[in-house]
């Protein structure tokens, strides 16, 4: 992300906003900078895709909780184009297809979206050989230890859970 992009596209932003009645001309240059700030800080892999799906969003968007919504939407949105036609798709996908399917969507996610993702597949309570062998992979492969310790957590959170519900005795801890 350069600062002329963040630049272009903070200025898109606010423009579009003016022009819906959602913030003031006068505060402008000062959301501006915010966003320019974030993106360049915090969310170094804002692109174009995204950048569309957030403009295309503010003509309904609710600005009560002032540009800290704004940015908690832009943190939040990914590059998964959605559509209906991919659903259709994904439902007549099966067994590996349908792994496949999923691993292609996550790798395409931001690190925070994949982040959350693997969370949901370790704590979900569902058979270790549910979870998908790409969201293990990936575990494995971290790099902050801080993340992989909290990973691990959840890994056994999900087993404790799988323990619960099925009386069995299964394995606790994340081979990593």
């Amino acid at each position: 992300m350069t600062q002329n992009e963040a630049e272009r596209w903070a200025d898109e932003l606010v423009k579009e906003m003016i022009c819906y009645n959602k913030i003031k001309m006068s505060v402008k240059n000062i959301w501006a900078e915010k966003i320019v700030k974030f993106l360049i800080d915090e969310k170094k892999d804002y692109n174009q895709f995204q950048n569309d799906k957030v403009m295309r969003s503010i003509p309904t968007m609710a600005v009560d909780e002032g540009i800290g919504g704004l940015l908690e939407f832009m943190s939040r949105t990914n590059s998964i184009l959605e559509s209906h036609r991919l659903e259709d798709k994904k439902q007549n996908l099966n067994g590996s297809q349908l792994k496949t399917e999923w691993k292609r969507e996550f790798l395409s996610m931001s690190f925070n979206d994949q982040v959350d993702k693997a969370t949901g597949w370790l704590t979900c309570g569902c058979p270790e050989s549910s979870i998908p062998k790409f969201i293990m992979d990936w575990v494995k492969e971290l790099n902050d230890k801080n993340l992989l310790d909290v990973m691990r957590k959840n890994f056994k959170i999900g087993r404790d859970k799988w323990n619960h519900i099925s009386g069995l005795d299964v394995v606790k801890g994340l081979s990593v």
